[in-house]
This record gives structure tokens, C-alpha cells and sequence, in this order.
């Protein structure tokens, strides 16, 4: 059965986001997974059943990746399914120490908010 929907995971290869990978997938829909490690998330989907899976590289802390992955999307949106939604799972909380994104937000704000 082919899909008939596209939905798009940020950090769908690991902890919550894989098992709403895994749930999508298994009600027929074609996931597209955004993750800072693309290598380690094909390994860690492995199990889910690539033929309905594509990873495709997303640092939510970098806007210029941000575009990229939308641009992405947006060049071989005739290679998948309609885009049907979005879970925007991915995330940090730092409360040790301050830091920045490459843009120079604060990374919680950064990654958190602008990056989805």
C-alpha cells in the first residue's frame, strides 16, 4: 500500500520521536525524519521499516540547515507523498550554562522556537 500522506518528524530517530516514527509508519503514512546525526538515525530506524522513512539532515540551531532541509523538501517534493503535517518533537532545555546557536540566539529559544 502506498502512502498517501507525508508527515515530517524533527528527531524522529530516537526516544519519543522514534515511536511516533514507528506509530506513523504503521498507519500507512510516509515519515520524513529531520535529525543533526543522519548517519545514527538511519541505523536507529532501522527497525521501523526504511522503505517508508526518509532522514534527511536538520540542525534546529542552525537557520541556514533549517532552509536547507526546507529547500530540500521543497526539490523533491514529487519523489513522496503530499506533505501532511508536522511534529515538532526535536528540542534542548539547558539550564547549566548559557549557550548560542551558530546564529547567536539563546540555543533553548533558538532550537526550541525558531528552528521549527
Amino acid at each position: 500500500m502506498a502512502a498517501s500522506r507525508s508527515i515530517v518528524v524533527t528527531g524522529g530517530d530516537s526516544g519519543i520521536g522514534r515511536e511516533c516514527t514507528r506509530t506513523l509508519v504503521a498507519a500507512g503514512l510516509h515519515v520524513v525524519v529531520g535529525s543533526r546525526h543522519e548517519a545514527q538515525a538511519r541505523q536507529n530506524l532501522l527497525s521501523v521499516g526504511t522503505a517508508s522513512v526518509e532522514v534527511r539532515s536538520l540542525d534546529l540551531g542552525s537557520l541556514a540547515s533549517v532552509r536547507s532541509f526546507a529547500d530540500g523538501l521543497q526539490a523533491t517534493r514529487a519523489e513522496r507523498p503530499p506533505l501532511g503535517g508536522l511534529v515538532c518533537n526535536a528540542g534542548v532545555q539547558l539550564v547549566s550554562r548559557p549557550e548560542r546557536t551558530t546564529d547567536g540566539f539563546e540555543r533553548t529559544f533558538g532550537v526550541n522556537h525558531l528552528g521549527h
